[in-house]
């Protein structure tokens, strides 16, 4: 009986130990994911018909204790130079493994023929309170309409809750302002991630400013707030 007990015993440690070894055997290493970064501007502004390189991305990622850098990143773009628009370009990265990555960052590259697109550096006082950071706003032509040309805007707010409140790009209030040919300005539409309303203040009078490359205005925001706002081109 103590023989045939020793033999049970010594089977089911043979089989516990097979079994050990086939489930450590199994497990997968895990593939280094690469940490990205832009290289250049993650806005560029292209004239109509001009080339357009793309500066790309740099990878390292972090494997066995190393950090190296990957070799092989790729770069999806459909920009052309010869149709005004934005353009999104993305990246993508092969570890070592061999495993592709695609990139969190990408690039907008603005592709323009009129003298008011461009980045705008804002300047915003929310009822008396400065914002004391300059905000980055991103104007750009999207088409006309009679003697009014008409602009997508991508935060009328300069950026206040998007950038210094640091809430990320879906608090922005993106939408679209016209530019008469008086060079007053009207507000079109605008998003708002909390579903109130906007406008502008009639006084002072809504302007861009030609000379100075300036576009000035009070958004009003049903919500309880008057953001006074002034965009200067970079």
């Amino acid at each position: 009986m103590k023989n045939k007990l020793l033999y049970i015993f010594f089977a089911l440690a043979v089989a516990f130990t097979a079994c050990e070894e086939k489930t450590t055997e199994d497990l997968s290493v895990a593939s280094p994911e690469p940490i990205f970064e832009l290289i250049g501007d993650e806005i560029i502004l292209v004239q109509l018909g001009d080339t357009y390189t793309d500066p790309g991305a740099s990878a390292t990622q972090i494997y066995n204790g190393d950090t190296t850098a990957v070799e092989t990143i790729n770069v999806f773009s459909s920009v052309n130079t010869e149709l005004a628009g934005t353009y999104t370009i993305n990246y993508s990265a092969v570890n070592s493994l061999g495993h592709e990555f695609h990139a969190p960052v990408t690039r907008k590259v603005v592709v323009f023929d009129d003298e008011i697109t461009g980045v705008y550096g804002s300047y915003v006082v929310r009822d008396g309170r400065i914002m004391d950071m300059e905000g980055t706003v991103l104007i750009v032509k999207i088409g006309e309409d009679g003697d009014q040309q008409l602009f997508s805007h991508s935060d009328w707010i300069g950026g206040w809750y998007d950038q210094y409140y640091g809430y990320g790009a879906r608090y922005a209030f993106a939408g679209v302002l016209a530019i008469n040919a008086d060079n007053t300005v009207e507000h079109k539409s605008s998003s708002d991630p909390w579903g109130y309303a906007g406008s502008l203040a009639d006084s002072p009078t809504p302007v861009f400013d030609p000379v100075n490359e300036t576009i000035s205005y009070i958004y009003q925001w049903t919500a309880g707030y008057n953001f006074d706002i002034v965009l200067t081109k970079k």
